[in-house]
């Protein structure tokens, strides 16, 4: 018996755009840590990012993400501000500490 997936691909989501001022960076879920290091060293900035540029932000960042910098500034999870998911239900929530605090948490 067949069991019901749904497989996506965010590999064309790979948008990042950077805000130097408030040193923020908005990342697709496609993105890797070499698309933020283009897009940040222009500023003399850089994520929390590990020591593989091919590894995907988003994956990197939800297990934790712990890198050489982590000693000094902590988990890559322990900076994200906000998150836009999508449901099972299909509804896009932009979800942060203050709006849907526990499916921020998850």
């Amino acid at each position: 018996e067949g069991t019901d997936y749904l497989t996506i691909t965010t590999g064309r989501m790979n948008q990042v755009v950077v805000d130097p001022v408030q040193r923020l960076a908005r990342v697709g879920a496609g993105a890797r840590w070499s698309d933020v290091v283009a897009h940040t060293a222009p500023y003399g900035l850089t994520g929390v990012v590990g020591s593989a540029s091919a590894v995907g932000v988003v994956g990197y960042t939800l297990g934790g993400g712990l890198s050489p910098l982590g000693r000094a500034y902590g988990y890559a999870a322990d900076h994200v501000r906000s998150l836009e998911v999508v449901t099972p239900d299909g509804n896009i929530r932009r979800v942060d500490a203050g709006a849907e605090p526990d499916l921020f948490w998850a």
